[in-house]
């Protein structure tokens, strides 16, 4: 089931992971990996991703907006990697229903 599961979440991205072993781990939930004991969950994943979506975001908007202060910009990326547009994107594709 999770494979099938995988393979949908996948084809939703437009990206195939070579590795489906980080797949999980990043839809792995701290409780269901302590019910079910399992040794990573998402939680360190989830603080490289928040450093990468904000270093890729800096850079689009850095390319994009070459007259914006550094004030403007730290503005613009705030916007755009906020917990509440993430929350969007992940509605989107119905990211809650992936999480173990």
């Amino acid at each position: 089931m999770l494979n099938n599961n995988l393979s949908e979440l996948q084809n939703l991205l437009g990206y195939e992971f070579n590795n489906t072993d980080i797949l999980t781990t990043a839809l792995t939930h701290k409780s269901f990996a302590l019910e079910n004991n399992v040794a990573q969950y998402y939680e360190r994943l989830e603080f490289l991703g928040d450093s990468i979506i904000s270093a890729i975001t800096c850079s689009i908007l850095y390319e994009r907006f070459p007259n914006l202060s550094e004030g403007e910009l730290s503005k613009i990326k705030s916007q755009i990697v906020s917990a509440e547009n993430i929350s969007v994107w992940a509605c989107l594709i119905k990211l809650g229903s992936f999480i173990l």
